[in-house]
């Protein structure tokens, strides 16, 4: 079985599913989604971030828990700034990380994929040249005359 880190509480569980919550979280996000769509069922222009913490008696974690996974989603300017980069602490609206965090993660990203290209290039180089080799060497070559 393979084991993986539950999204929700951070502990690890084997699991044969395709879940990303272990078996005791799946039941507190399921509960908390399902209050949370009926409250915003209910007048969806009129709810905010604290008034679906405090009408639904879900906590913050749960909350931000469902807004990262896309299960639940906000305006943002009705998040007051309860939302947070999870690198640098900035209020955001929606996702996990700010725009400057995003733009550093995308150049390492960047930076990276730049490398493996060379390196593929440089492979392909090598290989180009293997393959154009016609498969005999001259006798020099095995007497090691120059």
């Amino acid at each position: 079985m393979p084991l993986q880190k539950c999204r929700y509480c951070g502990n690890i569980y084997s699991t044969t599913t395709n879940t990303s919550v272990c078996q005791y979280c799946i039941n507190i996000v399921d509960d908390a989604y399902s209050k949370v769509r009926a409250y915003l069922y209910s007048d969806p222009e009129e709810r905010d971030f604290e008034s679906i913490l405090k009408e639904t008696g879900i906590t913050e974690k749960t909350l931000n828990y469902l807004i990262d996974e896309g299960w639940v989603v906000i305006d943002g300017s009705k998040l007051n700034g309860r939302k947070k980069c999870v690198t640098c602490g900035v209020a955001i609206s929606e996702g996990i990380l700010c725009s400057d965090c995003m733009s550093k993660v995308s150049g390492i990203f960047k930076q990276q994929n730049n490398t493996t290209n060379k390196e593929k290039a440089k492979s392909t180089d090598e290989k180009t040249k293997t393959e154009s080799f016609s498969g005999t060497l001259p006798l020099a070559h095995w007497r090691n005359e120059k």
